[in-house]
């Protein structure tokens, strides 16, 4: 499933903004349960000062990149999610903020074929990809080994590649649909 521009920037605000409200004003603890490399993360948001609905609890599964140099560093966040009342599967990469808007992001899992996806936006602390998880890529993704990410700089720099560790995604994933969430 592909969504348009327009789309990916709503959902990451909604997506960047909800999980970053619900970190600080959570009802609840979050319910943290670690598959390997992947963390699953469910949320229940108190509601906004003055509001009497309840926000709606939601979950992702996460891995984060750390430079072998520094491990309290993060240098890029995957996170796959489902959105919209269909419940599809989606991606959300949070790239350095220096990385190429126009170019986008290439990956690929394992050897199989390399996709590309649009990065929606960026901001002074990270740019944001977003892309719908087709029936082919969440199969590689459960089965597979490594995520490979690729993407332009605007520094001048050459372009970068992170290796993501899919040990734990398929569970993690399987957890995150059952959540419901």
């Amino acid at each position: 499933m592909r969504l348009s521009r327009w789309s990916c920037v709503a959902l990451t605000a909604a997506i960047m903004m909800g999980f970053a409200a619900s970190a600080m004003a959570a009802d609840v603890k979050p319910k943290t349960v670690v598959f390997k490399a992947w963390t699953l993360d469910c949320v229940a948001p108190a509601a906004a000062a003055g509001e009497t609905t309840k926000p709606k609890p939601f979950c992702i599964i996460h891995h984060e990149v750390h430079p072998q140099s520094d491990q309290t560093k993060t240098v890029l966040i995957a996170r796959t999610r489902f959105v919209g009342k269909t419940r599809t599967p989606a991606m959300v990469l949070l790239l350095p903020p220096v990385a190429n808007l126009q170019k986008g992001v290439v990956f690929s899992v394992d050897r199989n074929t390399s996709f590309k996806a649009n990065i929606a936006s960026c901001s002074p602390q990270y740019c944001t990809a977003l892309f719908g998880i087709s029936d082919v890529v969440l199969k590689q993704l459960k089965g597979g080994t490594q995520l490979t990410l690729g993407f332009a700089m605007n520094n001048g720099q050459p372009p970068v590649q992170f290796v993501v560790p899919l040990e734990g995604y398929g569970p993690a994933f399987d957890a995150l649909q059952k959540s419901g969430l």
